[in-house]
């Protein structure tokens, strides 16, 4: 008997000569599949193995449980992703960090939003900024920069500051930033996926603090970001 289940393609892992296993994302999961034959080139059923593609897949299920695509049909996929290196690197970098999450419900909220995102032709670098302050969001490593952190106060604030946490005023730091970074920075640090689109400019501070996310998501929450390197290095050459 044939089960059938909708979910997007986070990775393809090559097994035996012809075979792909994939690691599909469902709202409830993350399904493991074994694709047989679909890395021919004549195979009917390769077009359900495109990373990032939307598909109802058909699977059979072997009597210990194991689960082998038999058929599907491509609903989407995201076309618009192959325009940017960054947004390869960027959906990669994600389901990677998917794959090691135990919340799916939160993965496939950051998934298919981002997917969506993408579709409207928003700024790939707001885009990865918004990810990385959801993730950050959700392991607790939120940047007040609505307050200075150390004593709460909204009045006189003259630094920001990621090893604090956000930032200070001038009666707790005696460092001074320019009125121009710092409204950039809550700007920047209040983007998320429900609001990123409605950003028209990428300011020059953009890179820093997705460098710095980055670097304090490894730190913090032990997270390591696959093609880290590559990714930097592609946004760094975009300017």
């Amino acid at each position: 008997m044939n089960d059938c289940f909708r979910g997007y393609v986070l990775r393809t892992v090559d097994y035996k000569d012809n075979d792909l296993i994939l690691s599909i994302l469902t709202e409830d999961e993350i399904v493991t599949v074994l694709a047989r034959g679909t890395k021919k080139i004549n195979s009917k059923r390769k077009s359900l193995t495109h990373p990032y593609s939307y598909c109802e897949f058909e699977v059979t299920k072997s009597k210990g449980g194991h689960l082998a695509l038999s058929g599907g049909v491509l609903l989407n996929y995201p076309s618009k992703v192959e325009k940017s290196l960054t947004l390869i690197l960027l959906l990669s970098i994600l389901s990677h960090y998917i794959l090691n999450l135990n919340e799916t419900i939160f993965g496939y909220y950051l998934f298919t939003t981002s997917l969506k995102l993408i579709e409207e032709e928003a700024n790939p670098k707001l885009i990865l900024l918004a990810i990385l302050n959801e993730i950050a969001g959700h392991e607790g490593l939120m940047f007040n920069v609505d307050e200075c952190v150390k004593c709460g106060s909204k009045k006189s604030i003259v630094h920001f500051s990621y090893d604090e946490g956000g930032f200070c005023c001038k009666n707790c730091s005696n460092h001074h930033q320019n009125k121009e970074y710092l409204s950039q920075m809550r700007i920047l640090l209040k983007i998320n996926l429900s609001n990123c689109d409605k950003i028209d400019t990428v300011t020059g501070t953009t890179n820093e603090v997705i460098i710095r996310l980055i670097e304090a998501l490894e730190d913090r929450a032990g997270i390591k970001f696959n093609a880290k390197s590559m990714l930097l290095a592609t946004i760094n050459k975009e300017d």
